[in-house]
């Protein structure tokens, strides 16, 4: 993978007297990478009805972007519900919570012989 890269900018601006001034400044571009895709004409039309000429690229990219990050919250949200559905059983075994309370008592006495 490509690391990022730093583009110099020049960036002019007008002062109050006319002069114009120079600031120059350094931009964080990711590499792009290009591919085709084929779609249907309906479909490619319907994306250059929204998006607008010259401006399709930026249209799918968003598109793309908005898709995958609701797909890894989806992802998160029900790697959340497994973690707490396990607390859950865990907390309602009743013969796990016995032998728990045993290994408790079994590591208080061992502490308090070491003492």
């Amino acid at each position: 993978m490509k690391k990022a890269e730093y583009v110099k900018v020049v960036k002019r601006s007008m002062n109050n007297n006319s002069s114009v001034k120079h600031k120059i400044i350094y931009m964080r571009v990711e590499p792009r990478h290009t591919f085709s895709i084929y779609l249907p004409t309906s479909l490619y039309q319907k994306v250059l009805d929204k998006a607008g000429k010259g401006k399709v690229s930026t249209f799918i990219k968003q598109v793309l972007e908005e898709k995958l990050n609701k797909e890894e919250q989806q992802k998160k949200e029900e790697f959340q519900k497994k973690l707490i559905a396990g607390y859950k059983s865990t907390v309602a075994n009743k013969e796990l919570q016995k032998e728990l309370a045993a290994w408790d008592e079994l590591e208080e006495e061992d502490i308090s012989n070491d003492e």
